[in-house]
C-alpha cells in the first residue's frame, strides 16, 4: 500500500533546532529514526554519490536450496542527475534488468530485456521508481524498502509506517564497525538495518525478517527444514564520487519501444463503430421469429447487448438493461440481447431457468458479431435514430447502468453523444502527445 509523504520529527531535528551539529552516527546512543532519515539525506546532500548494491535471496525447503544474487549500481551527479541500473557480477553491463536515469525534469525507466521504456516527470527523482511495481520485483517484493535509502522522500514514507524502532548496538561486520538498528514496519515484521559508524550513517545492510511474516510461516509449515532470507548489501559508498552531469546521460535507449506506462496496459481506442452507421442485420429469435434491424425511421433508439450464456457479467447486465428499456420504451427505445454462437435451445433454456425476459436474437455463425467488431463481451451498443452508434460499452458494473441511463436520455433528446466522446478522446490524445514531446525536450541532446 502506498503511503502519502509525511515528515517524521526525529531527535536529530530537535538537536539541530537547539544548535547542535553532532550526527546520529557520532552519538553514544543514536536515535534509530534519525539514522533512518539521515542516511537518505546524506545521499541527497552529496554533490555526487555512488554505491554498489547486491541483493541476495536464499530459500531452503528440506533438501532443496536455492540462492540467487542480483547486482546494481546507484549514482548521482549535480543538477539532479541520478542513475540506477542492473549490472553483471563484475560490475559490467548486462542486457537484462532495469536502467533508470533522470535529471531535474524527466526520468527514463527502461526494462532492458523487454526493450521498452517510458518517460515520466521527475518530480521527486528516484522516489518515483522506489514506489513503482518495478522496485517491488527486486528482492522478493522488498526492493522498495531497501531502495528508499536513496531518497529522503521515499524514506519518509517508510518512516511513516514504522510502528516500533530500537538501536541494537555497535557491531563489527567484516572488520568494519556498524550501527545496528531494528524497525517494525506496519506492525507486520521487523527489519534490521546496519549503518556506517564513522561519518555519515550511510546504509550498509538491510535484512527484513521474513520468517516472522504469516505468509512465510504458512509456507514453512509444509517443510521439516525451511529458511528464507533476503539481504541487501550496500558497498563502496562514495559521497564525493566526482561525477559530472555529463557522465550520467539522460537519453532514450536505442532499439527500445517508448510506452506511455510500463505498469498499465495502453488505453483501448474508441470502438471502431463509435459515431458511425451500424451495420444492418437480420436474426432469428429462439422461437423462430425473424427480426430485421436497419436504419430507424428518424426516431427512437436501439440498445444491443452482445452476450453468451457462459459470460456471468453479460447475464448480470440483463436485468439492468431491461429496466432501462422499460423506462424509455415509451420514447422509442428498443432492446435486443444478441447471443453469440449458441443454439436456440440452449439460449431459451438458459433464459427460462434464470427468469430473464430480454428480446433475444441468435447469431449462431457470429457474422453479426463480426460486423459489429465484437471482441470481449458483454458489448453494449446504443444506436440513435439516424442509425449511428452513440455508445459502445465493453463490460458492465453497477455504475454502467447509471451512465447508460444518462446517455440514453441524451440520445433520445437528439444529442450527439458519440461526438462528445470522440472529442474527449481527441483532446486526451493531444495532451498525451504534447506531454510526451515536453518530456523529450528535457532529455540530453
Amino acid at each position: 500500500m502506498q503511503r502519502p509523504f509525511t515528515r517524521h520529527l526525529t531527535l536529530a531535528a530537535l538537536a539541530l533546532a537547539c544548535g547542535l551539529t553532532a550526527s546520529p552516527a557520532q552519538a553514544a546512543d543514536p536515535d534509530p529514526m534519525a539514522l533512518l532519515t539521515d542516511a537518505a539525506q546524506a545521499v541527497a546532500d552529496a554533490p555526487s554519490a555512488s554505491v554498489d548494491l547486491r541483493v541476495q535471496t536464499k530459500l531452503v525447503r528440506d533438501e532443496k536450496a536455492d540462492e540467487q544474487s542480483a547486482y546494481f549500481v546507484y549514482r548521482t551527479a549535480p543538477e539532479g542527475r541520478f542513475e540506477f541500473k542492473n549490472v553483471a557480477e563484475d560490475g559490467g553491463a548486462t542486457p537484462t534488468g532495469y536502467h533508470v536515469v533522470g535529471n531535474d525534469g524527466v526520468t527514463i525507466t527502461a526494462i532492458l530485456s523487454g526493450k521498452r521504456h517510458m518517460l515520466s516527470a521527475s518530480d521527486d527523482g528516484m522516489a518515483a521508481f522506489v514506489r513503482s511495481p518495478s522496485a517491488s520485483t527486486i528482492g522478493s517484493g522488498l526492493g522498495g524498502l531497501a531502495l528508499a535509502f536513496f531518497s529522503p522522500a521515499a524514506i519518509a514514507e517508510v518512516a511513516s509506517g514504522v510502528t516500533a524502532s530500537e538501536f541494537v548496538g555497535v557491531e563489527e561486520v567484516d572488520g568494519e564497525k556498524l550501527l545496528h538498528a531494528r524497525y517494525t514496519v506496519n506492525d507486520e515484521f521487523p527489519v534490521d538495518v546496519w549503518y556506517q559508524a564513522e561519518g555519515e550513517p550511510l546504509v550498509r545492510r538491510v535484512q527484513p525478517s521474513l520468517l516472522d511474516t504469516p505468509g512465510v510461516q504458512q509456507m514453512a509449515s509444509r517443510y521439516e527444514t525451511f529458511d528464507f532470507s533476503v539481504t541487501f548489501e550496500f558497498t563502496g559508498w562514495k559521497t564525493d564520487a566526482g561525477l559530472t552531469k555529463n557522465e550520467i546521460a539522460v537519453v532514450e535507449p536505442q532499439d527500445s519501444q517508448l510506452l506511455d506506462s510500463l505498469y498499465a496496459p495502453p488505453k483501448e481506442p474508441p470502438h471502431a463503430l463509435l459515431g458511425k452507421p451500424a451495420p444492418p442485420f437480420e436474426l432469428p429469435t429462439p422461437t423462430g421469429e425473424t427480426v430485421s434491424f436497419s436504419k430507424p425511421a428518424g426516431e427512437g433508439a436501439t440498445l444491443l447487448e452482445f452476450w453468451a450464456t457462459t459470460c456471468p457479467i453479460c447475464v448480470q447486465a440483463m436485468p439492468a438493461l431491461e429496466k432501462l428499456h422499460e423506462k424509455y420504451a415509451a420514447e422509442g427505445l428498443d432492446y435486443y440481447a444478441v447471443n453469440v454462437g449458441e443454439s436456440a435451445e440452449d439460449v431459451a433454456t438458459f433464459l427460462e431457468r434464470r427468469e430473464l425476459t430480454p428480446r433475444a436474437l441468435l447469431d449462431e455463425n457470429q457474422e453479426v458479431a463480426d460486423a459489429f467488431h465484437v471482441g470481449p463481451i458483454p458489448l453494449i451498443l446504443l444506436i440513435n435514430a439516424d442509425g449511428r452508434v452513440q455508445v459502445a460499452q465493453v463490460g458492465f458494473d453497477p455504475k454502467t447502468a447509471e451512465k447508460l441511463d444518462q446517455q440514453i436520455g441524451a440520445t433520445l433528446r437528439g444529442e450527439d453523444v458519440a461526438a462528445a466522446q470522440l472529442e474527449e478522446v481527441r483532446k486526451a490524445e493531444a495532451q498525451r502527445v504534447a506531454e510526451r514531446e515536453r518530456l523529450r525536450s528535457l532529455l540530453d541532446g
